[in-house]
């Protein structure tokens, strides 16, 4: 008890009596770190603060600036799916130091669960864009899903390439895999590119 207020731990008693450093430079790190870095570097900021600076309150910088730390989820996902996906890549940093999410107290976060499509829109979206295929692109979409919707194809992989600009991206948006009720599960050598593909990841992410 400190005053009239009982807290649940020895450590928010301890806070509360001014016993622990304060979290203000952690703070102030993080808020300017807001203003220049990347979300994903700024998740690396907060776990390698979390790991080797013990902060009194992990939990309480978490929440004030949750929402720089999950920034570039939130673009594309709901929020509760973007805090989710920040703490896997921050209890991904914690794990290669022998410490987890819970152990700072931080939530947990819960095991990734397949993205939701909705076929319809997958089936709009894909034929209005194949209207503006180039001769190239169109080429190499004919030849892709003829192996896909031939089981006997011999040849069921493809690479394709080309100069920055010239449309490879726009192509992979158009195979309407999921539009067809099936699972597609597009990898990227960065994070840069597997930005650029509909539920896109890594290649480090989802193999390790």
């Amino acid at each position: 008890m400190v005053g009239d207020v009982i807290y649940q731990t020895f450590k928010g008693a301890a806070i509360a009596r001014g016993l622990l450093e304060s979290d203000d430079e952690w703070d102030k790190c993080l808020a300017d770190g807001g203003t220049y870095l990347m979300p994903k570097q700024l998740r690396e900021m907060f776990a390698y603060i979390c790991i080797f600076c013990q902060p009194a309150q992990p939990l309480k910088l978490w929440q004030d600036h949750f929402e720089n730390l999950t920034l570039d989820y939130m673009r594309s996902h709901e929020e509760t799916t973007s805090i989710n996906k920040a703490l896997h890549d921050i209890n991904f940093i914690f794990k290669q130091h022998g410490m987890s999410c819970s152990s700072v107290g931080l939530p947990v976060p819960l095991e990734n669960s397949p993205e939701v499509y909705n076929q319809a829109e997958e089936v709009r979206q894909a034929t209005a864009q194949f209207e503006i295929l180039n001769e190239a692109q169109l080429f190499a979409f004919n030849i892709i899903m003829i192996a896909v919707d031939n089981v006997d194809a011999n040849c069921k992989l493809f690479y394709l390439d080309g100069p920055g600009g010239s449309g490879k991206t726009f192509l992979y948006t158009i195979l309407n895999f999921r539009g067809r009720g099936k699972i597609m599960m597009p990898f990227a050598t960065t994070r840069i590119a597997a930005k650029l593909l509909k539920g896109g990841r890594t290649v480090h992410s989802g193999f390790t």
